[in-house]
C-alpha cells in the first residue's frame, strides 16, 4: 500500500513540473523601459540588467506596445547581447534624446516606426545592430556619431 501512494505522489509531482515546463510563455513589457538618469531601471523587473551602471545587458527579448527603451543616462553602453526589441508597430526601439557617450550594440530592433530615435545626441557608437520590419532610423537636430560600425541593416516588409 504505501509503495502505491509514494508511486502516486511521484507521478502527481512528475506531471505537475511538466505541466510547468510546457505553459511558459513569453514576457511581454507593455510598455516602455528606461534607463533613468541615476542609473537605474524602471521597471525593476525589465529583461536588462548591470552590475555597473555603465554597461547594460539585455537578458532577455524585450516586447514592447509602446516605445522599446528610452536612454536618459550619459557614458553608458546598451548592449543587446544578442536579443530582440521587438514593437507593435509604432514609436521608437531606442530612444536617445539629447544624449552623449552612449553605444548601442548587438541587438536587432524591430517592428517600430523608427528603430533608433534621437535629436541631440554626440559621440555615440551604433555597432552590431540590426533593425528589421522597421520603416526608418530617425536622426533629428543636432548629431554627431563617431563611430558607425557594422552599419546597420534595414528590412522593411
Amino acid at each position: 500500500m504505501n509503495r502505491k501512494l509514494v508511486l502516486a505522489l511521484a507521478l502527481t509531482l512528475l506531471v505537475g513540473m511538466l505541466s510547468v515546463a510546457f505553459s511558459v510563455q513569453r514576457a511581454k513589457a507593455s510598455g516602455t523601459i528606461h534607463i533613468r538618469a541615476d542609473g537605474s531601471i524602471d521597471p525593476p523587473d525589465a529583461f536588462i540588467s548591470t552590475a555597473d551602471y555603465v554597461t547594460y545587458a539585455l537578458t532577455g527579448n524585450i516586447y514592447s506596445d509602446a516605445d522599446g527603451i528610452v536612454v536618459q543616462r550619459d557614458n553608458i553602453v546598451v548592449d543587446g547581447a544578442g536579443y530582440t526589441v521587438t514593437g507593435s508597430g509604432s514609436g521608437n526601439g531606442i530612444t536617445l534624446t539629447e544624449r552623449s557617450d552612449v553605444t548601442v550594440r548587438n541587438v536587432t530592433i524591430k517592428n517600430f516606426v523608427y528603430g533608433l530615435g534621437s535629436s541631440a545626441i554626440l559621440i555615440t557608437t551604433l555597432c552590431l545592430a540590426t533593425t528589421s520590419q522597421t520603416t526608418r532610423m530617425a536622426f533629428t537636430s543636432t548629431i554627431l556619431i563617431t563611430m558607425l560600425t557594422m552599419f546597420f541593416t534595414i528590412t522593411i516588409s
